[in-house]
């Protein structure tokens, strides 16, 4: 519970920065839809045969704080699904497991942005993003001997791989390119 305290002060200390920062600096707000491609690798009772790319998608709104003529500061909030998709043998054949997780995050990337011409503008940015798991669904087809069982996957784990047990929040590192005009922004 303390986690999400945390989480949800820094989103309100965003806010503030971001209505701070307005009567300061110049100021890009934007809406944003984007896909996003997971590969992930995963140790199971046996090895992982097979991993696949996961494409999954990206839905947010955010808010660019300049800090120079090139250099911003950006932030937001954005509803993320993220997943796995394995698939190996099992004493059934071949099995799949596919995980489908959503997650609200909030980024804090460091952006340059270049303009191209006087209405059209690149930029790219990168840095961490803290996220925090609103669910999340597992398929294993002939895993689970043609059975569907519902489990949850934060405490039970997936079955059939060791120990892997969801976690609520994640951590890590995030990369973004977008492209800007006067009428709108395509990332």
């Amino acid at each position: 519970m303390t986690r999400l305290r945390t989480l949800l002060l820094s989103l309100v200390a965003l806010c503030a920065l971001g209505g701070t920062a307005q009567a300061q600096m110049p100021l890009r707000i934007y809406v944003d839809a984007a896909p996003l491609f997971n590969l992930s690798h995963a140790k199971t009772i046996q090895d992982v045969s097979e991993n696949k790319v996961f494409v999954g998608y990206r839905l947010g709104a955010g808010l660019d704080i300049n800090v120079g003529k090139m250099m911003y500061i950006g932030t937001g909030l954005s509803l993320a699904m993220k997943g796995n998709q394995y698939s190996f043998l099992s004493e059934n054949g071949k099995g799949d497991i596919k995980v489908y997780s959503h997650y609200m995050q909030i980024p804090v990337n460091v952006g340059v942005r270049l303009n191209l011409t006087p209405t059209i503008g690149a930029s790219i940015e990168a840095g961490p993003y803290f996220a925090y798991a609103l669910g999340a669904t597992v398929s294993q087809g002939k895993i689970l001997d043609d059975s569907q069982k519902t489990y949850n996957v934060y405490k039970d784990g997936i079955l059939g791989m060791d120990g892997a047990k969801l976690k609520r929040y994640d951590i890590g590192l995030g990369a973004k390119a977008k492209v800007t005009s006067d009428r709108g922004t395509v990332c």
